[in-house]
């Protein structure tokens, strides 16, 4: 979906809740989230998988982890290509 503003990509955050906690504790400011950049079709996030290596990591949007979705953000826009 390109952005309507400069004809570019969007970017968007994607945050996740990591615990059943963040209902109790939201309402004083703060939780446990788990967050990912969802841009060109694909989802990056660091850690958190179970490969041998650690760093950024892709994958397919909605595939990076098994937690519940709490929110996706229009962050901006990226004139960069995908490659």
């Amino acid at each position: 979906m390109a952005g309507l503003e400069n004809g570019g990509e969007c970017v968007f955050l994607r945050v996740y809740d990591i615990s059943c906690l963040n209902k109790g504790i939201e309402i004083f400011g703060f939780g446990f989230y788990h967050t990912s950049v969802q841009v060109y079709d694909k989802e990056y996030y660091y850690g958190g998988h179970e490969g041998e290596w650690t760093g950024i990591v892709p994958s397919l949007v909605g595939k990076s982890t098994s937690l519940k979705l709490k929110a996706t953000i229009l962050a901006g826009y990226t004139l960069f290509t995908s490659w």
